[in-house]
């Protein structure tokens, strides 16, 4: 079995399925659409993907490269499809940061911040960003310091700008700026 460590955008770059995670078929293990994300779907029932599904897609490319990056994705074959009885759909492992950081993580943190916002004294929006932009940061997380402000309307979208690294600097620096607010009890960060 041969498996191949790699981001999410390198290894659909590898798997030859497209690098646009915004829209169609956006999955390297099920051909779910981008639109059903939000809950939409149940994913109990979405169709994953196959080996022999696979092939199949990879035999019409050539004749119909639109439709095949349409219905599943694929825009190319995948570099190591010469390697016998390799399985490109179990190829490579879950990104792990990318996947949390840029899609749990997001949501985690804009529902906290809108609970805290809103069930604490003296809190808004405005002095929230001002907390993260006067924080200072170690040595160790200068780097990846959180540099956006957020607007309400990005929370309630789920939706924070910044980078998988940002996103977790600010997960683990949060209650850190926070911490000169009476927070209340219920809130896990």
């Amino acid at each position: 079995m041969l498996i191949v460590s790699a981001d999410n955008l390198s290894a659909h770059d590898l798997l030859g399925l497209q690098k646009n995670f915004t829209h169609e078929k956006f999955s390297r293990y099920c051909l779910t659409e981008y639109d059903n994300i939000n809950g939409t779907s149940d994913f109990i029932e979405c169709e994953l993907r196959t080996a022999a599904h696979h092939q199949q897609q990879i035999d019409l490319l050539d004749a119909n490269p639109d439709i095949v990056r349409h219905t599943s994705g694929i825009v190319g074959k995948c570099v190591f499809s010469e390697i016998p009885g390799l399985d490109v759909t179990q190829l490579c492992p879950p990104d792990v940061m990318h996947n949390f950081m840029e899609g749990l993580v997001p949501v985690l943190i804009c529902l906290s911040l809108l609970d805290i916002i809103s069930n604490t004294q003296g809190l808004n929006i405005e002095k929230l960003n001002g907390a993260m932009s006067l924080f200072k940061y170690g040595s160790s997380d200068v780097k990846n310091c959180y540099g956006s402000t957020l607007t309400v309307a990005q929370l309630r979208l789920f939706s924070i700008p910044g980078t998988a690294s940002e996103k977790l600097c600010i997960l683990s620096m949060l209650p850190l700026m926070l911490s000169a607010y009476t927070l209340p009890t219920h809130v896990w960060i």
